[in-house]
């Protein structure tokens, strides 16, 4: 098996992982983790988690250091074959756009770190680091490589057809 079909089952592995850990010790009126991941304000942190198991959910998060491994790993191998495969612009463009899944990853620890403060460390408004900054910075950097994967994948697939 080759690297990119490996990495691409550690991400689909760790995803299965997370959601139903956390299914199980979360209520299904529990929402999301990213309701917290978004919070602007410490009361939007509180709203968001009120309903939760603060321990699972902790542990969700440091779940979420093996999903955000495994997505880093997937987006820069496999963005970096397929500008290796397709010619001109758009296979140069991902020589960059492979670096964007690895970036996001360091985003997500950045935001993760900032969520594990709010749940195991002091509480209050002037302890509260927003996380939705890193969020939204980490989202856009894994839309962006993963239609760069899309459109590269349907490329190099239809170049294989043609040949």
């Amino acid at each position: 098996m080759n690297k990119v079909f490996k990495a691409g089952v550690a991400v689909l592995v760790t995803s299965i992982m997370m959601m139903i850990q956390w299914r199980y010790f979360n209520t299904p009126n529990s929402g999301s983790i990213l309701q917290l991941e978004f919070s602007k304000t410490y009361a939007d942190a509180v709203n968001a988690s009120a309903d939760w198991n603060k321990g699972a959910v902790i542990f969700n998060t440091i779940l979420d250091f093996a999903f955000l491994s495994a997505y880093g790993f997937f987006f820069y191998i496999a963005n970096q074959r397929i500008s290796k495969i397709l010619p001109g612009r758009f296979g140069m463009a991902g020589i960059i756009l492979k670096w964007f899944g690895p970036a996001a990853a360091l985003f997500d620890v950045i935001e993760n770190m900032m969520m594990l403060l709010f749940l195991t460390g002091p509480s209050g408004p002037e302890h509260f680091m927003a996380p939705f900054t890193w969020a939204v910075i980490k989202f856009a950097l894994v839309l962006i490589a993963f239609i760069y994967f899309l459109i590269g994948s349907t490329k190099v697939i239809d170049a294989s057809y043609k040949s």
